[in-house]
């Protein structure tokens, strides 16, 4: 064999193992997971999944659609009914009826999405949580009861106040119905390479109270409620006012969620 033969198969080898020992040098980490399991279940019931879980639209919110499209639509938060000095018998949500949830169901959020459990506020390095993963323990459909609500307005001892009564003048104000439950759960926090991020209190990413603890160092466990999926929403005015002695309102007085496959809800500043 001669000795250009020789040193071309050595280069060769050469070549091939220093390309093999750069490419497992620059590896790339594997990215976090993605579940999207919540997701998939509330839309095969009925509900718009929320884009971020949000602890306070559940029904009897009052909310208004800012804008739809490409299939997410943005909502404003406006309130609450409880404001309006409804009583809270009046306005508490009827569970069951629709889905429930009573095993580890996960879905992958935005990193803050972890804030909007009460209970959760952020740390100085919050911006190490790019991801995070909600393991829903337990959850379900809450409906609010318009024949007892439609009752009470109906008697005329009862009053709203002021403020309410301005708000029955806005045309374009809706009253939240229907809407899924987040009842119990953990959450687990992912880097931007996918590592679990250790939230022990000295880090300072996350911190908790009253209803939510760290299980483990990567872990937070809740118990309060917030919500992650939408179903039905009756003009304001509507459900302030006779639906036919029923809990079903006309299309026509519903909001309507064609084409949409996610919400976003906004608040003013």
């Amino acid at each position: 064999m001669s000795r250009k033969i020789v040193f071309g198969i050595l280069g060769a080898i050469i070549l091939v193992s220093a390309a093999v020992g750069v490419t497992v040098w620059v590896h790339n980490p594997v990215p976090p997971a993605q579940p999207s399991e919540l997701q998939s279940l509330l839309a095969s019931a009925g509900y718009k999944p929320l884009k971020i879980p949000d602890p306070d639209l559940g029904p009897g919110s009052i909310i208004k659609k800012i804008a739809s499209e490409n299939g997410a639509m943005r909502i404003e938060w406006v309130g609450t009914v409880a404001s309006c000095q409804v009583p809270s018998n009046v306005l508490s949500p009827t569970p069951g009826g629709g889905l429930e949830i009573h095993s580890t169901t996960s879905q992958a959020y935005d990193g803050k999405a972890a804030l909007q459990v009460r209970g959760v506020k952020a740390g100085a390095n919050i911006d190490r949580v790019a991801r995070v993963v909600f393991k829903v323990q337990a959850g379900g459909s809450e409906k609010l009861d318009l024949v007892k609500l439609n009752s009470w307005l109906s008697n005329p001892d009862n009053k709203l106040d002021p403020y309410c009564e301005k708000l029955l003048t806005e045309r374009d104000l809706y009253l939240v119905r229907d809407a899924f439950a987040i009842g119990t759960g953990e959450i687990q926090a992912y880097d931007a390479a996918g590592a679990k991020v250790d939230l022990d209190a000295s880090k300072d990413i996350v911190r908790v109270n009253g209803d939510v603890s760290l299980s483990s160092s990567s872990t937070i466990s809740f118990s309060s409620k917030v919500y992650a999926g939408l179903k039905e929403a009756v003009l304001l005015n509507k459900a302030f006012s006779a639906l036919g002695g029923g809990n079903s309102a006309a299309p026509g007085d519903k909001l309507s969620f064609e084409g949409v496959q996610t919400v976003e809800i906004a608040r003013k500043p």
